[in-house]
């Protein structure tokens, strides 16, 4: 016996009147009458279906390279450009502090230099989506009102509602990842990028 049926067996000895053993059956021939009716459209349908899927194979293959492109620098869209704001990333760890030879978590080591070096700033954190594991929000203030947003993401999120909503607002919107491979997040990467987005 099934769980659906145990339960509906069960609130049916309680409750009589409910006629919960005709509901069952209703339920059961409607999702019946879906599973053929779907399976005769796409009986009917098929040969509509797989031109479909023929084409679409046709397209990705005769775009192959437009596609990658456009995949490629979508990727490169949040990644540091060749000398912007210092050197930052590559495969050898900087001389210089940075986020991995800090001995600290991400969210401390980018609280520390907030706190330090923007000390004129009101800062309020938040968790972002997913909690305080998966995203970490800063929100940079002066006179009641934001000035900049800062997230920190893994290089595996694909979130953007954030950054979407402060490029509605026209409120600067800064992004970080935190564990992506040769991204060292130095001290004064994060200092320039951030005064850079702040105007200063």
């Amino acid at each position: 016996m099934g769980l659906f049926d145990k339960i509906l067996k069960e609130v049916s000895e309680k409750a009589p009147d409910l006629k919960l053993d005709e509901l069952a059956k209703n339920m059961s021939d409607a999702v019946e009458t879906l599973k053929t009716e779907a399976e005769k459209f796409a009986e009917e349908n098929k040969d509509a279906i797989d031109a479909l899927k023929t084409k679409a194979e046709q397209f990705a293959e005769e775009n192959k390279e437009a596609i990658g492109t456009i995949v490629e620098n979508t990727a490169d869209a949040d990644r540091p450009k060749p000398g912007a704001y210092g050197v930052s990333w590559g495969d050898e760890m900087p001389d210089e502090p940075n986020q991995f030879n800090s001995g600290m978590t991400p969210i401390a080591y980018f609280e520390d230099i907030y706190r330090k070096e923007f000390a004129d700033y009101e800062l309020a954190e938040e968790a972002g989506w997913g909690g305080p594991d998966r995203s970490w929000v800063f929100r940079f203030r002066k006179g009641g009102e934001d000035k900049l947003v800062v997230e920190l993401l893994p290089a595996n999120s694909s979130a953007v509602k954030l950054r979407e909503r402060c490029r509605k607002q026209g409120l600067p919107y800064l992004r970080y990842y935190t564990n992506y491979e040769g991204w060292w997040n130095t001290r004064s990467y994060v200092i320039n990028r951030t005064k850079a987005a702040l105007g200063e």
